[in-house]
């Protein structure tokens, strides 16, 4: 059906739609932090391993555990935060504004 404005109600994409887009980034937001984390770990885990007195900072091991539990909170709260931020952003780029790069345009909608 029509609206007042002339456009068919078919125009505009469903909420479901946008709301899947949103929770796709939001999985993806999570999955960047998690390799994120994953990398520095294993990178500053190493420095530990080669010479623990220089780079530990004086910290025991419980010390760095906590650290870890910490950062793991911190970059899942980044993930979540930045994904579904990014899905917002591109779903009104992308869906409601129109803005599609010439390569794509002719697969939009």
């Amino acid at each position: 059906m029509p609206s007042d404005s002339g456009e068919t109600a078919s125009a505009r994409p469903s909420t479901t739609k946008r709301r899947v887009y949103v929770v796709a980034f939001t999985v993806f937001g999570i999955l960047v932090s998690f390799i994120l984390h994953a990398m520095l770990e294993v990178w500053y885990i190493d420095l530990l391993r080669e010479d623990y007195p220089t780079f530990s900072f004086g910290w025991s091991w419980g010390t760095w555990y906590t650290i870890h539990h910490v950062g793991t909170v911190l970059l899942l709260l980044l993930g979540v935060l930045s994904g579904y931020v990014q899905g917002r952003y591109w779903w009104r780029v992308l869906y409601l504004e129109g803005r599609y790069p010439k390569v794509l345009r002719r697969f939009g909608p």
